[in-house]
């Protein structure tokens, strides 16, 4: 009976130790929006442990194919990917390319062969856009 009495005291140490320690160890819904520290750099942002990095990224890319952005979801670490992708209405991209397409016409007045050949390629290629527009308000 007295080795059952110590051995449950010895139970309860070890339990309330435990909780102790747990107690210190858990992060709470606060320690997630309010960390420790805060610390805003020019190029990052330190959140508690963490770090934080923003990129914007403006234009999609001019050829896309499978799985372009795999490097970026391949990359080991905590990493968040968000796409804001904002709908424009034909008449606005009407109005844009055709403002976009002399402009690239103009490129190449002046321009060695290369930039030549890829101000022509842009420019075709708002063509078959401006086209594609025009057929689908018809």
């Amino acid at each position: 009976a007295i080795l059952n009495l110590l051995d449950k005291k010895k139970q309860n140490k070890q339990t309330k130790s435990q909780e102790v320690f747990q107690e210190k160890e858990l992060v709470t819904f606060k320690d997630l929006l309010a960390p420790d520290v805060i610390d805003e750099k020019e190029e990052y942002m330190q959140l508690g442990g963490n770090y934080s990095l923003t990129i914007g990224i403006k234009d999609y890319p001019k050829h896309v194919f499978g799985n372009w952005m795999s490097q970026l979801r391949r990359f080991k670490g905590n990493l968040s990917i968000s796409l804001h992708v904002e709908r424009k209405s034909s008449e606005d991209m009407v109005k844009h390319l055709n403002i976009a397409i002399p402009e690239l016409g103009s490129r190449t007045v002046n321009a060695d062969e290369v930039k030549k050949r890829e101000s022509q390629a842009e420019k075709k290629n708002a063509e078959r856009l401006l086209d594609k527009l025009i057929d689908s308000d018809r």
